[in-house]
C-alpha cells in the first residue's frame, strides 16, 4: 500500500491506495480516502492516523506524517496526545512496598505461614499491612481500598482475589505459632538491611476494647482511655530504640500490666535472641519481676510508683531519694 496526492482544480487530495494487476496492467485499489491536508486540525489527524494503524501496514503513518512536514504541520507535545484512563495515587503506597521488598516480606511470610491454593499469603499480607498504615479501613472494606490503588499493579495480585473471604481466611494462618518466627526472620532482616544493632527493647501495655461479645479473649480488666463496663484485650508492644516493632503478644482483657513481663521477656530471650536493656514503666516494675530480671542477669531501666513502694526500693539500692 502506499500514499499518493491528486491534484484537482489547485488542491491535491491525498489517499491510501493498494495496486494490483489485472490482465496485463496495474490498476489502484482505493483503501483510505484522507483528502485535502492545507486544513487540517488535530483532532482530524489523529483520526487519520487511527483509520492507518487499522490498514495493518505500520509504514503508512510515518509516510503520513513526512508529508505533513513537508507541508509545514506543527506536531504538539508528545504529551498532547496521550489518553488517561485512570489516575492513581500511589507515593506511599510504593514506599511501603519497597520497604517490604527490601525485608524480604513475602518470602518470610510464606516460608513460615504456608498456605495450599489461591493468592500467596505473603502478598495478601502486605496488601493488609499497607492498607492498614495508609488507610485503615475494615476487613469488609479492604477490597474495595485495595481496586482503587496501585497495589495490584506492584503487588501482581489483582484486586479481584483480594476477597473479604480471602482476607479473613488468611488470619487463620498467622497465628502465634506461625506470626513469632516471622516476627524474628523479619526483626533479622531489617537490622541487616539497615545496618544497626537492637541496644534498647521498650515494652509497653495498652488495651482496646469492644462493643460486641464474640471475641473470644475480651474480658472486664482495667482500663485506659475508656470506661470500665467495656469488654477489652489486652496488647503487649516491643520496639527497639528506633522505634521498629519487634514483636507484639495478646491477651485477656483482665491481665494485668505486672504479669505480663515475664512472658514477653522469655520470648524476647528464647525466640529471638535478644538481651538487650529492658525499658518497662511502672506497671510492671513490681518486686517479683526486678527479681526476675535480676536472677536472669537482665539489665533494665524501670520508672518507679511514686509512693512508699518507690522510695523503698531506693533505699534498698543505696540511691538517694533527690537524685537529680
Amino acid at each position: 500500500m502506499f500514499i499518493q496526492g491528486i491534484n484537482r482544480r489547485g488542491h491535491t487530495y491525498y489517499a491510501i491506495y493498494h495496486g494490483k494487476r489485472l490482465a496485463n496492467k496495474v490498476v489502484r485499489e482505493t483503501k483510505l480516502y484522507i483528502g485535502r491536508l492545507d486544513e487540517l486540525n488535530e483532532p482530524k489527524r489523529i483520526e487519520i492516523e487511527k483509520k492507518l494503524e487499522e490498514l495493518g501496514d505500520s509504514s503508512l503513518i510515518q509516510k503520513f506524517r513526512s508529508i505533513l512536514l513537508f507541508h509545514g504541520y506543527k506536531f504538539p507535545s508528545p504529551v498532547a496526545v496521550f489518553s488517561v484512563e485512570n489516575v492513581y495515587e500511589y507515593g506511599q503506597e510504593l514506599a511501603l512496598h519497597k520497604v517490604c521488598e527490601e525485608i524480604d516480606l513475602i518470602n518470610v511470610v510464606n516460608r513460615y505461614g504456608y498456605k495450599g491454593g489461591g493468592p500467596e499469603l505473603g502478598r495478601i499480607v502486605e496488601a493488609m499491612a499497607i492498607a492498614r498504615n495508609c488507610d485503615p479501613c475494615s476487613y469488609f472494606q479492604l477490597h474495595e481500598w485495595y481496586s482503587r490503588s496501585a497495589l495490584p499493579f506492584f503487588l501482581k495480585l489483582p484486586s479481584s482475589d483480594l476477597t473479604y473471604k480471602v482476607a479473613i481466611r488468611a488470619l487463620d494462618y498467622l497465628q502465634p505459632e506461625n506470626t513469632i518466627p516471622m516476627q524474628v526472620a523479619l526483626y533479622e532482616n531489617i537490622r541487616k538491611v539497615y545496618g544497626y544493632e537492637c541496644k534498647r527493647l521498650d515494652i509497653d501495655i495498652t488495651s482496646t476494647y469492644f462493643e460486641g461479645e464474640e471475641c473470644v479473649l475480651a474480658e472486664f480488666g482495667h482500663p485506659r482511655g475508656h470506661t470500665k463496663d467495656k469488654l477489652q484485650i489486652v496488647v503487649a508492644f516491643v520496639v527497639d530504640q528506633k522505634g521498629v516493632l519487634v514483636t507484639h503478644k495478646v491477651w485477656p482483657g483482665n491481665r494485668t500490666d505486672a504479669k505480663s513481663l515475664k512472658p514477653v521477656d522469655r520470648c524476647l530471650k528464647n525466640e529471638f535472641g535478644l538481651d538487650s536493656t529492658r525499658v518497662v514503666d511502672r506497671g510492671m516494675a513490681t518486686w517479683e519481676n526486678l527479681d526476675y530480671m535480676d536472677r536472669k542477669k537482665e539489665r533494665y531501666l524501670v520508672a518507679l510508683r511514686a509512693e512508699v513502694k518507690g522510695t523503698g526500693l531506693l533505699e534498698e539500692i543505696k540511691i538517694p531519694e533527690n537524685i537529680g
